[in-house]
């Protein structure tokens, strides 16, 4: 084979590798619209959808301001779990003078708990 019929091959190849990203990525953009375009029109036409729950697996630096803020030391937020330091951050529960915050708190936390049903 001469070298133009070699280079032409190439070119020819370049050529369709380059068309089929094109075709690949004008496909993905597309359907990323069309889901996007279904979702805001869902939202618009129902309502945002519900929000989805969420678990602490760590206490935040935000947390343990928050949690300082209503008056809890270092100790009791050491002792702390993520889930209750959420609880706590979340509905506002205080410190009580003269009782550890992780004790009471935590008392708190279980009486609720049970009787909402968890265990």
């Amino acid at each position: 084979m001469s070298k133009l019929k070699l280079w032409w091959k190439g070119r020819y190849r370049d050529f369709v590798t380059r068309s089929r990203n094109a075709r690949i990525l004008l496909i993905y953009y597309t359907n990323l619209w069309r889901y996007n375009s279904q979702k805001a029109l869902e939202a618009f036409l129902f309502g945002q959808p519900q929000q989805q729950a969420s678990v602490s697996f760590m206490i935040t630096k935000k947390m343990r301001k928050s949690l300082a803020s209503l008056g809890y030391t270092e100790q009791d937020i050491d002792k702390m779990t993520p889930r209750e330091a959420n609880y706590k951050v979340n509905c506002g529960v205080q410190n009580s003078i003269g009782v550890s915050g992780s004790e009471n708190g935590m008392k708190q936390f279980q009486t609720e708990n049970q009787s909402r049903g968890f265990k």
